[in-house]
């Protein structure tokens, strides 16, 4: 690893000692989560859309009102409690069951932590703030600061959620006992190390633990998380004009489009409806064995959504309205009907990409019925 390149991190350390093993933590729950399939936290066959439907339902009722009547925290927390109070997963008896009952606990609450900071106002803010800054005028050492500071509000922020604590009304979180976190973390590294599964991530894991000089190391991790934390910062600056006219184009559509007002809606996506197909074998996927980031992901992107229609249907906007309000006009999407592939370039999968490691889709290809009625979206991404 070049020195150079990492010197940054030496002095981020060195000004706020501690910033580097809180990072490791962080990077070590992060990949975690990324392998937690809905099976693990507890879905079995129909369980899955019989479980979400009605929090769906109540969350997009919620989302018709300007501003909602009731916040996606709420619901979020109510769909949580749902799930685990419902499930019951690697349920034993005898002497493993205390060690099983520990890694269903670290799975539970490594799901839970995921999805509360993705529905979380606090974390939206805190991730929306960090890439505000102005990109164009902004120096390195600026971007340096405003991720160190990200990592130290976001590892402050899970410190709080697992003593049980509320965020105050100001924003602000006092600085916390990690207790909880190291707990959770060590029964995390149990089950890694000891399920055959997890081989890959013990390798990662055992690199970020070590700071070995390869690929996946602490230093060479943090170099690409920041990276791809400066990428968004850059794309969220030269967007703003685009952002702005996409806004425009929204509002004029939904003014002045009668021929195509059929589409020209808010529209909620069936949590049955979605179809997963592996592209190298042409095998339908089983839903209980996708990861919860990615079906977290679809729903938020796609699962309530405005859509604005052009008077040809050659193309149609689209603005999530699960975690964004209809204010924050940079996460207008323009989707082409042409069939063809497209870079996805919506800005609405900053936040969950930064989360998650990567985006959701890197690709799609839209296209409307021969008789206008229905939307094929294809979505692709590579693992």
């Amino acid at each position: 690893i070049d020195d150079e390149s990492s010197m940054w991190q030496v002095e981020a350390d060195l000004h706020t000692p501690g910033f580097l093993d809180k990072a490791r933590h962080l990077l070590i729950l992060w990949q975690f989560q990324q392998r937690i399939s809905l099976e693990d936290v507890g879905f079995r066959g129909g369980g899955v859309e019989s479980c979400v439907r009605s929090h769906w339902l109540e969350l997009v009722a919620a989302l018709r009102t300007s501003p909602p009547r009731i916040s996606t925290e709420v619901i979020m927390e109510s769909f949580l409690i749902d799930i685990f109070e419902q499930t019951s997963i690697w349920r034993s008896s005898g002497e493993r069951s205390d060690v099983l009952n520990r890694e269903k606990t670290a799975v539970q609450v490594a799901a839970k932590l995921f999805l509360r900071g993705l529905f979380s106002g606090r974390v939206k803010d805190l991730f929306r703030s960090a890439i505000q800054v102005e990109a164009t005028t902004a120096s390195t050492r600026q971007l340096h600061d405003c991720f160190v500071s990200l990592v130290l509000e976001l590892y402050n922020y899970i410190c709080c959620v697992l003593e049980g604590m509320t965020v105050g009304s100001n924003g602000a979180e006092p600085e916390r006992s990690d207790a909880s976190l190291m707990a959770l973390l060590d029964d995390i590294l149990s089950l890694v190390y000891g399920c055959a599964r997890f081989g890959e991530l013990r390798r990662r894991i055992s690199a970020l633990l070590m700071d070995t000089s390869t690929p996946a190391s602490l230093t060479a991790t943090l170099n690409r998380v920041f990276q791809e934390f400066t990428g968004h910062v850059y794309r969220a600056t030269t967007a703003s004009a685009v952002s702005t006219i996409r806004s425009h184009q929204l509002a004029t559509r939904r003014k002045h489009n009668t021929v195509q007002s059929s589409w020209s809606r808010r529209w909620l996506l069936e949590p049955g409806s979605v179809e997963i197909v592996d592209l190298r074998t042409n095998n339908h996927d089983d839903h209980v064995a996708l990861r919860l980031v990615d079906v977290a992901q679809v729903l938020c992107e796609f699962g309530c959504v405005d859509v604005a229609a052009d008077a040809e249907m050659f193309s149609v906007l689209l603005h999530t309205g699960v975690l964004f309000s209809e204010n924050e006009s940079a996460m207008c999407t323009e989707i082409i009907l042409d069939g063809q592939r497209h870079i996805n370039c919506g800005q609405s999968s900053a936040l969950l990409s930064i989360l998650a490691g990567r985006r959701c889709a890197g690709e799609y290809a839209g296209s409307l019925s021969d008789d206008g009625r229905s939307l094929h979206l294809d979505y692709f991404y590579q693992e």
